[in-house]
């Protein structure tokens, strides 16, 4: 979860967690390169985070793809959302029910006074 402030150098801090190909895909307009470089930065950090501890060790950002996710090419699932100002990314193994594990974070039955927005599963960026 990262609350997506507008970034001025958002193109060198991508430098730090994408791929080439990623990087090529990379807006020039500096409000599509926002959304992009936090979609992808959520999205690389849940599923690092998910990895077992030996292998973040010898795991690099840019070497998690964000398209495998997308694209269900890998034993991980990704469901990506926007909650208010912040970016959500959940990645479980993909035996495991989605809905289950967000509600860990939030409790979607209740009553509340910010609204959830589920990111549709396509490219923000055209291959």
């Amino acid at each position: 979860m990262e609350l997506m402030k507008a970034r001025r150098n958002f193109k060198q801090l991508a430098e730090l967690f994408m791929s080439e190909d990623e990087l090529q895909r990379l807006p020039k307009d500096k409000n599509e390169g926002n959304t992009y470089f936090y979609r992808l930065w959520c999205a690389k950090e849940a599923l690092y985070k998910a990895l077992p501890v030996q292998e973040q060790a010898s795991t690099s950002l840019a070497s998690i793809s964000y398209h495998a996710l997308l694209d269900q090419e890998s034993p991980w699932q990704l469901n990506e959302y926007i909650v208010d100002d912040y970016r959500v990314a959940v990645v479980n193994e993909s035996t495991a029910p989605p809905a289950k594990l967000i509600k860990i974070f939030l409790d979607l039955n209740q009553d509340t006074t910010f609204s959830i927005k589920p990111i549709p599963r396509t490219y923000p960026v055209q291959k």
